[in-house]
């Protein structure tokens, strides 16, 4: 009979702590449901103020050209470009490492080395990784017509 006892004992110990568990597993992952809302609140939201794309057309000077895409903080927290990823080694791009406020807007400064291209249709593109909600990419193009060609006589 004691026997017995100690197993009725032990199964509602079980219980309990199982019990203790389960409540313990739900509390943990609704706060970090919330926690995990909270952040994405706080988030930066950038739109691009000039198109996401420029077009220079047809480019004959051999020197590099540059386009400014200019881009505001829309969202509730501090935007701040970590790097950026030149699709070539022939693509710059400078930007600030400043913080831009909610509401204010900066500059990224994008060039092409036309020296370092073949002539012809052109397409490169520069990611961007920052602490917005995704991964932004903008993007130059246009035709590199050579006008060093020696004149035959």
């Amino acid at each position: 009979m004691a026997e017995l006892n100690y197993f009725r004992i032990f199964a509602s110990m079980k219980e309990t702590i199982n019990f203790i568990l389960m409540t313990m597993v739900v509390l943990l992952a609704a706060c970090r449901q919330q926690g995990a809302v909270e952040k994405e609140e706080t988030k930066p939201h950038v739109i691009f103020l000039t198109e996401m794309t420029h077009n220079f057309g047809a480019v004959s000077s051999p020197d590099t050209v540059t386009f400014d895409f200019v881009y505001r903080n829309e969202g509730p927290g501090g935007f701040a470009i970590d790097n950026v990823k030149p699709g070539c080694s022939c693509t710059v791009a400078t930007f600030s490492r400043d913080t831009i406020a909610p509401g204010e807007t900066d500059t990224l400064r994008v060039g092409l080395k036309l020296r370092e291209i073949s002539e012809g249709f052109f397409s490169k593109r520069v990611e961007i990784f920052s602490n917005a909600d995704t991964t932004l990419q903008v993007r130059i193009r246009g035709t590199y017509v050579r006008n060093d060609v020696p004149n035959e006589e």
